[in-house]
């Protein structure tokens, strides 16, 4: 009776462990979706407005939620210390925050922290389209590797918990 609990209980754990790998690709391509949603936003607003970089940072930490919200408030408050340090290092220390990010994507984000604030408004909302779009492919990207490999991980879990629990009994 024990053994069949125990190997019961391997088969689950084998499946909430595929279920996690799951879990992680799906968070990824919403990460990414917010912030390719946040950064055209922003780009529109300064478009449009010419609203100043500290309000629209300050709006799109409040229009946003989780990771990318933390990453627009770290920026904002960045605003804050830009005697002290600069710019760029406290949004390259946010983007290096923000969770499941290849380092291809936060690299991006990089680019743009280095053109944000340094040159005209017409030439910094180019930038954040450019950049939007970048993050548009990256989207396309996660949404793909998903489909792909979210339920296979899945199952792939579940079978490799139920052939150990086979194995052990």
């Amino acid at each position: 009776m024990l053994r069949l609990i125990g190997a019961a209980v391997v088969a689950v754990c084998g499946g909430a462990l595929g279920l996690y790998f799951s879990a992680a690709l799906k968070k990824r391509l919403l990460l990414i979706t917010e912030l390719e949603g946040a950064l055209n936003i922003v780009r529109e607003e300064l478009s449009a407005n010419l609203t100043p970089l500290p309000e629209l940072f300050s709006m799109a930490a409040r229009q946003n939620t989780g990771a990318v919200s933390e990453f627009f408030g770290k920026v904002v408050l960045g605003f804050g210390e830009i005697a002290e340090k600069p710019f760029y290092d406290t949004w390259q220390e946010a983007a290096t925050a923000l969770p499941c990010l290849t380092p291809a994507e936060k690299d991006t984000l990089f680019r743009l922290g280095r053109t944000l604030g340094r040159y005209n408004t017409e030439d910094q909302a180019q930038t954040l389209g450019a950049v939007s779009a970048r993050f548009a492919e990256f989207r396309q990207a996660a949404q793909t590797r998903l489909t792909k490999e979210g339920k296979s991980r899945t199952v792939l879990g579940l079978a490799s918990g139920i052939l150990l629990a086979i194995i052990l009994l």
